[in-house]
């Protein structure tokens, strides 16, 4: 997982796909969202290391992998693309990803069973709390249904207390210490990036 995270150029990504309007990210708490730690432990982009470390696991001559596409729903053309791009990206790494092609239906079914491998998603918290995105994903429950499917009881424990802390600093603490574990100690998440918002408004518009 960790040499997969290594395989891809998530900024030459934003920039192709972006224009670079955003910023690459590396942990589950993006720019802007309440304890956000703006200096995480960074993930390289390193495909020889990455080799380097399948070698190590035992796979010198690479993996095979697929990533899920959804044919429908909404954003599927970028999705896709950004599949497309990281199907790429990743060869450098060692990694021979296809891309399986699947109906709204069947990869929602997959998915709700536990049994989506990998795939790229997106997401846009509802409110500004790391519970959205820590519960919402990584609870117990919600990590086996979205087939994210970690087992790691203290990641359930540590999601559940942060519901229900009510001191900030130490709130701040867990959530940052909990998107490092997640992040970068077991590389369960591969975080690329967060897009800036762009608005145009007339010259009249004011304290917006």
């Amino acid at each position: 997982r960790r040499a997969f995270q290594m395989s891809v150029d998530r900024q030459k990504m934003l920039d192709k796909l972006f224009y670079g309007q955003g910023q690459v990210e590396n942990g589950v708490m993006p720019t802007g969202l309440i304890y956000h730690n703006p200096n995480p432990a960074k993930i390289p982009y390193d495909p020889e290391g990455a080799r380097k470390l399948l070698a190590e696991a035992g796979y010198p001559n690479g993996v095979d992998m697929q990533i899920a596409v959804m044919t429908s729903g909404s954003d599927i053309a970028l999705l896709k693309k950004m599949s497309e791009i990281v199907q790429a990206m990743a060869a450098q790494g060692g990694f021979r990803v296809s891309l399986k092609l699947m109906d709204e239906a069947a990869y929602t079914a997959t998915r709700k069973d536990g049994k989506l491998f990998t795939y790229t998603n997106k997401w846009l918290a509802d409110f500004n709390d790391p519970d959205n995105y820590f519960y919402t994903l990584f609870s117990k429950r919600n990590s086996a249904i979205r087939s994210y499917n970690i087992k790691d009881p203290e990641i359930f424990r540590a999601v559940e207390q942060g519901r229900s802390l009510l001191d900030p600093t130490k709130r701040a603490k867990l959530y940052r210490d909990l998107e490092k574990k997640i992040v970068v100690d077991e590389a369960a998440w591969f975080p690329l990036y967060s897009l800036t918002h762009i608005y145009v408004t007339q010259p009249r518009v004011t304290a917006f």
